[in-house]
């Protein structure tokens, strides 16, 4: 640990504070006697209710960084105004326990140091910010020198940042529940739940920064998020190099008229140096209730999207032709396993989805396998000429019966049929695909069933498969498989 100017602790008993722009210059401790009991009001603070800023910042080195300090058991109150309720520069290892803030413009607000952590932090009526994580490269090297493009070496940048069991609900206003800016890197949290922001959870990265993204946000790891009732979006996300989601949870607001529930795009830097710009993993999610597509991914400069076992439902309630996943011309590698789309009867929505995966042109390199489609219009939409796999993706059958006889019956799915020949004697029977089942003509076995005429032939496009034979009759049996 490095050696630091002093410590202490000080004790707030039950009772009512006033305090203003109050600066710790060292790792002091607030430690109140209890949230119910131990109060702040800070009204009248032009920067910050309370402030641990080390003396010189940003212009110190990471060597003059302070190690400790924090807040716990108490809560802060705020009026009206521009000033955050907390708020860190150049203290590593700073944290803030049991605290619950009311009223705020900004809650915690981090700028800089290493291994902070938010535990049981409660906000109400929040006007910007739960919880803002901002680096940048105004701070210093070690040598003194100024922080530049080429070294992670910066004193004004934050790393390793825990948030658990953090949970606020906002006036609706067009804050952002989390927000991750510029040179933040691995920011893991838990349990942290959102209501009413314009966003949840905001990642970018202004322009200036390392072209390779390394002082963009990264490492981005979210348990249980859960994010309701947003403006906007659920998850926006542009300019970053990984991002994983496990068991998130996004309800959009329905009176509000442009919304996903992700967005993930890349705006300031493309592909380079080898980092795998916009990587994304989401697992065992909820994504419901949005005006437009739930998940909007776009640009080729994305890369590495993978969607897995989760449910996305209730998408297009502005009825403008919307649906689940939507990929426009994204040219890296897209993986849509075990998820389970449109089934309005769980999930509600007024209108249908227009599909479950729209692949959009200039989109390759996509896996959509092993999925679930219920009440959608279509199940995918492929106008991509690129690489796109569609496989075991179930649910009601979008197929029809062309000629075959007079009232041919078909039961079952395009991946597993049986059909029946109507009456006469036809040579041939023919099965129309539904829209978005295959992305080629897909490999077919056809057997036929006990006491049927053996089948001479049988051929298959995107769209249709033809069975050929002399005097066909009974029932026949098919599998196919993209």
């Amino acid at each position: 640990m490095l050696p630091i100017a002093t410590r202490g602790e000080l004790y707030l008993s039950q009772g009512n504070y006033v305090v203003r722009d109050l600066n710790m210059p060292c790792p002091i401790v607030i430690r109140g006697a209890g949230m119910s009991t131990a109060s702040i009001n800070y009204q009248g603070a032009t920067t910050a209710g309370l402030r641990w800023v080390v003396a010189g910042f940003p212009s110190i080195t990471p060597s003059q960084q302070l190690w400790g300090g924090g807040i716990s058991g108490v809560t802060l109150t705020y009026t009206s105004g521009s000033a955050d309720a907390l708020l860190v520069e150049g203290f590593n290892q700073w944290f803030a326990r049991d605290v619950k803030i009311v009223n705020p413009q900004g809650g915690v607000h981090i700028k800089s140091g290493f291994g902070q952590k938010l535990d049981n932090v409660r906000l109400e009526n929040v006007n910007g910010f739960m919880v803002k994580i901002e680096g940048d490269l105004s701070g210093r090297k070690r040598d003194g020198s100024a922080c530049s493009t080429s070294s992670p070496d910066c004193s004004s940048r934050v790393d390793f940042v825990t948030l658990d069991h953090i949970n606020s609900y906002s006036n609706g206003v067009n804050g952002h529940c989390v927000d991750l800016i510029g040179f933040a890197n691995t920011i893991m949290g838990e349990h942290i739940a959102c209501e009413g922001f314009d966003r949840g959870l905001s990642i970018t990265c202004p322009a200036g920064m390392a072209a390779d993204l390394s002082q963009c946000p990264h490492f981005i790891f979210m348990n249980d998020f859960q994010n309701e009732f947003f403006n906007s979006y659920g998850l926006y996300a542009t300019d970053f190099l990984d991002l994983k989601m496990d068991k998130p949870y996004f309800y959009g607001n329905g009176a509000a008229a442009n919304q996903n529930n992700v967005y993930i795009a890349v705006v300031n830097y493309p592909i380079k140096g080898g980092n795998p710009v916009g990587k994304a993993k989401f697992s065992n999610g909820l994504f419901f209730s949005t005006q437009k597509d739930c998940v909007l991914i776009e640009g080729s400069n994305v890369t590495d999207i993978k969607f897995l076992s989760s449910d996305i439902n209730g998408c297009n309630e502005s009825n403008g032709g919307f649906g689940g996943i939507h990929l426009i011309g994204v040219s890296g590698e897209i993986n849509i396993l075990g998820n389970t789309f449109c089934e309005v009867s769980n999930y509600g929505g007024a209108f249908p989805m227009a599909y479950g995966v729209k692949v959009g042109a200039g989109t390759g390199k996509t896996q959509i396998v092993d999925n679930s489609f219920w009440d959608c219009t279509a199940r995918v939409v492929n106008v991509s000429t690129g690489n796109v796999m569609l496989r075991a993706n179930n649910g009601p059958s979008n197929a029809s019966m062309g000629s075959c006889g007079g009232n041919p019956g078909l039961q079952g799915n395009e991946q597993h049929m049986t059909i029946s020949v109507g009456t006469g004697t036809p040579s041939r029977c023919v099965v129309n695909f539904g829209s978005g089942n295959f992305s080629k003509a897909p490999t077919c076995v056809v057997s036929p069933g006990p006491g049927s005429v053996a089948i001479s032939s049988i051929a298959t496009t995107q769209t249709q498969l033809t069975i050929n034979g002399t005097k066909l009759s009974g029932t026949y049996f098919a599998i196919c498989q993209d």
